[in-house]
Formats: C-alpha cells, sequence, structure tokens
C-alpha cells in the first residue's frame, strides 16, 4: 500500500511540474501578463492541495507533507543554480549595493 502511494505522490508531483513547463510556454508564447508563472503553479498546488484535504486520503495527504530536507537538498540548489545561470550581469551590478544590504542584514536577523 505504501509503494503505491508513494508512486501517486510522485505522479502528482510530476503533474504540477509538467503543468508548470506547459504555463510558462502559454505565457511565453502569447506573451500574457496575468502574473509570472511560479504564481500560477502555487494557486495550482492550492487547488491540488484542497483536493486532497477535503478527499480525506490520509495516506495521500501523508505523502504529500512538506520535507524539509527533500527541499533543502534536492529542490533548492537547481532552483539557485538557474536563477543565477539566468541573471543578467548588469542588472546585478546596478543593484550590488541593495544585494550586499539585504544580504548582510538578513544573515544578522
Amino acid at each position: 500500500m505504501s509503494s503505491t502511494m508513494f508512486s501517486i505522490g510522485a505522479i502528482v508531483i510530476m503533474m504540477v511540474l509538467l503543468v508548470y513547463m506547459f504555463l510558462g510556454s502559454l505565457l511565453e508564447r502569447y506573451h500574457c501578463v496575468v502574473g509570472h508563472e511560479a504564481g500560477l503553479v502555487i494557486l495550482f498546488g492550492m487547488g491540488i492541495s484542497l483536493i486532497g484535504l477535503y478527499s480525506e486520503h490520509d495516506s495521500f495527504n501523508k505523502i504529500m507533507t512538506f520535507d524539509e530536507n527533500f527541499f533543502f537538498y534536492f529542490c533548492l540548489p537547481p532552483i539557485v543554480f538557474a536563477s543565477g545561470y539566468n541573471m543578467k550581469r548588469k542588472k546585478f551590478f546596478e543593484n550590488f549595493k541593495n544585494i550586499l544590504l539585504f544580504g548582510l542584514f538578513g544573515t544578522v536577523i
């Protein structure tokens, strides 16, 4: 039973990623100014969470809980790498003082 629920959880996560890629390509192709595609994926994830909440499948809800170790070790590094890789150097150095300011105070706090 647990391997079945794990595979269902993996399918749901892959479905969210596919929807993210699909929405991103649609927004880029049609130049929609609805918002950033990450905001649309957040809304889609909230919808999936509501479906899981009201369906009362405890095992599915247990699989879909947030695991901070998984996030920090497997999800966050590619996000940071992609952001750094796609960053424009000119914009970075224009805002360098603000970046240092927020980095220093954020670290102290």
